[in-house]
């Protein structure tokens, strides 16, 4: 499905059954409102697409950005990657990273080389893992419900003891 009209992604409490469907944005300034669950999600270059303030973003596959992904990071928005093995992705809105930020799911999930901003909490579920490659701020809560499924490269500026204390 390409989205590529003038108007939003409005979720007004119906259900969208992603399955295993992409959903591409070509609008310069597509937003997306309210709590929705997608499979993939493509951002065309020359594309923007904005989390409205509250939204609930499910990404179930792939999450690829070729134009301006803004995840709203001080409107209290949510992203959850919620499939099997992937790539997470760093916003590259006016202001970058996540307000909140979930790996959920299963496999692996892999983290920006680059240095990530969640303003808000981090937390993980179900048994997906994830290693951190880059420089992790996280201003809220750090939440995992598995012992020991984040790794971070630095080992000298993380401890684990903090969590388990």
């Amino acid at each position: 499905m390409t989205g590529g009209g003038s108007g939003a992604w409005i979720n007004n409490g119906g259900t969208f059954n992603p399955s295993t469907s992409t959903v591409i944005f070509t609008n310069a300034a597509a937003t997306i409102s309210g709590t929705t669950n997608f499979y993939n999600i493509t951002i065309n270059s020359g594309a923007g697409l904005t989390l409205g303030a509250g939204s609930i973003t499910r990404i179930a596959g792939t999450m690829t950005n070729n134009g301006i992904w803004n995840a709203n990071p001080n409107d209290n928005v949510t992203v959850e990657y919620n499939g099997g093995d992937q790539t997470v992705l760093n916003p590259n809105g006016s202001t970058q990273g996540y307000h909140h930020l979930i790996l959920s799911g299963t496999g692996t999930k892999t983290m920006p080389g680059t240095a990530l901003i969640i303003h808000g909490d981090f937390s993980m579920a179900g048994t997906t893992t994830a290693t951190a490659l880059a420089a992790m701020d996280i201003g809220g809560d750090f939440n995992t419900r598995i012992r020991y499924n984040f790794y971070h490269r630095d080992i000298e500026s993380f401890d684990w003891r903090k969590f388990y204390e």
